[in-house]
């Protein structure tokens, strides 16, 4: 008998886990994938961990669209006059 509350208590977690990230902003979830991929890929964690994280990271990516190519994902801009002059 607990076993069926377990694996319903299981299924609503994991139903309102994939919920909230559906209805995240395309960057929060994109941050969100990025800071549990940095988690996951730290030394001495498991290397499955490692690769659901890292897929995880590959799929907000992916729905992202141009998301990662644009300004507000990359580094901070560099100032005009701190450009090397050829």
């Amino acid at each position: 008998m607990w076993q069926e509350a377990l694996l319903v208590g299981l299924i609503v977690v994991v139903a309102v886990g994939y919920s909230l990230w559906a209805l995240l902003p395309a960057v929060a979830r994109l941050r969100t994938a990025q800071a549990v991929a940095a988690w996951g890929g730290k030394p001495g964690r498991p290397l499955w961990l490692a690769r659901v994280t890292a897929a995880l990271e590959r799929a907000a990516r992916a729905r992202a669209g141009g998301c990662s190519e644009c300004s507000a994902v990359q580094d901070a801009p560099k100032r005009p006059g701190s450009q090397e002059k050829h």
